[in-house]
């Protein structure tokens, strides 16, 4: 799960997180919550981050594994 006060799709992301992801394939998801900080938030599902990559659905930026999807 990843949460952030905003709306755009960044986030940090941990080279073993990343590892763990492409392993599990299909049983992995990611949990993006945007505006975290409001009564509101709102939560997207992305299943298989992998395939999301190979979709280029989901973005990395190598130098840093920063990663980035869709926003809200």
């Amino acid at each position: 799960m990843k949460s952030t006060t905003g709306q755009d799709g960044r986030f940090e992301w941990s080279i073993a997180e990343f590892e763990k992801a492409l392993r599990e394939g299909n049983r992995y998801q990611l949990w993006r919550i945007y505006e975290a900080h409001t009564k509101n938030p709102t939560v997207k599902v992305f299943a298989n981050p992998g395939r999301l990559l190979r979709s280029s659905v989901l973005r990395l930026e190598i130098g840093t594994l920063r990663a980035f999807v869709e926003s809200k």
